[in-house]
């Protein structure tokens, strides 16, 4: 009982860090690749990099550090989701056209 209240703890403050970061960029290092779908260590969480928001032709291997963009943290099941693009252009466009505070990310 203790320790499901401590995961969902755990769960709860990883939503609360990424859900304020959404527009911002992200560094990682490559854990692993799934049927094209790369999976980020991003410190104290994991991001996934679906295989159509992944600039084409782009090869990334175990072990590679990357920078993307958070656009979407979702809460699920298995815990928060934190989903980045690397192909920045609809993205960074609706971040870069909103508010004052959001256009120091486009430069």
């Amino acid at each position: 009982m203790i320790v499901q209240k401590v995961r969902e703890a755990e769960r709860d403050r990883q939503f609360a860090e990424f859900k304020d970061r959404i527009g911002d960029i992200a560094n990682g290092t490559v854990k692993r690749v799934e049927y094209g779908n790369v999976i980020v260590d991003l410190g104290r969480a994991e991001g996934i990099i679906r295989r159509d928001e992944m600039i084409p032709r782009e090869n990334v291997r175990l072990g590679d550090r990357i920078r993307a963009f958070i656009y979407d943290v979702r809460r699920e099941q298995r815990g928060p989701q934190i989903f980045l693009t690397r192909a920045f252009g609809i993205h960074g466009q609706a971040v870069c056209a909103g508010s004052a505070g959001n256009l120091r990310r486009c430069r």
